[in-house]
C-alpha cells in the first residue's frame, strides 16, 4: 500500500556527494534486514510494479547491526570514524536526524524501494478481495497520500 525507500546516510561532515563515492568504504546495516540483503546483493523483491533492483556500489567492508539506531549510533560519532554510510529506511534516516543526530540524506539516490504490504490469512478470499479493494479506494482517493504525507511529511504511497 506504500513504498518505503531505503536511503544512503552520510554524516553531515562527510565530502561524499557522488553514490560512486561509496565504493570500497564502510557501510553500516540493521542485521537480517533488507537492507543487509541489498548490501550483500542478495535482495529479491517480487513485487509488481517495482523496478529492477540494481547493485551500484561495492562496499569495503559491511558492518551489521543488532537494532536500527545502532549504525546511526556509530555514524553520528564523525564521519568515517567507525562507518562512512548507512542503508536504511528513509523514515529512519528522517527520524534520526529530526532527534540531533548530525547526519544527512545522499540527494537524488536511493538505494531500493521496499514495498509494505497488509497481511492476512490465507484461504480468505472475500476477506483479502474486501481489504484490497478498500486499500485501492483510499490509494485513489488519495487518503494514503494523506495519512502517509501527515505521519512521514511525504507521499510514499505513489508507484
Amino acid at each position: 500500500y506504500y513504498y518505503s525507500p531505503y536511503v544512503y546516510v552520510l554524516h553531515k561532515d562527510s565530502k561524499v556527494a557522488k553514490l560512486q563515492e561509496l565504493n570500497g568504504k564502510v557501510i553500516g546495516v540493521e542485521t537480517a534486514t533488507t537492507s543487509e540483503d541489498f548490501i550483500r546483493r542478495q535482495l529479491a523483491i517480487d513485487a509488481p510494479g517495482l523496478p529492477p533492483i540494481e547493485y551500484k556500489i561495492e562496499p569495503g567492508e559491511i558492518r551489521t547491526y543488532a537494532d536500527s539506531m545502532l549504525p546511526f549510533d556509530d555514524l553520528r560519532l564523525g564521519d568515517g570514524v567507525r562507518v562512512d554510510a548507512v542503508i536504511a529506511p528513509e523514515q529512519t534516516a528522517l527520524n534520526a536526524i529530526k532527534n540531533g543526530y548530525p547526519l544527512r540524506v545522499l540527494e537524488g539516490e536511493y538505494a531500493f524501494r521496499e514495498p509494505l504490504v497488509l497481511i492476512s490469512e490465507k484461504g480468505d478470499a472475500e476477506w483479502n478481495a474486501k481489504v484490497g479493494e478498500i486499500l485501492g479506494q483510499m490509494k485513489t482517493e488519495g487518503v494514503l497520500a494523506e495519512l502517509t504525507t501527515k505521519w512521514y511529511g511525504k507521499d510514499y504511497s505513489v508507484d
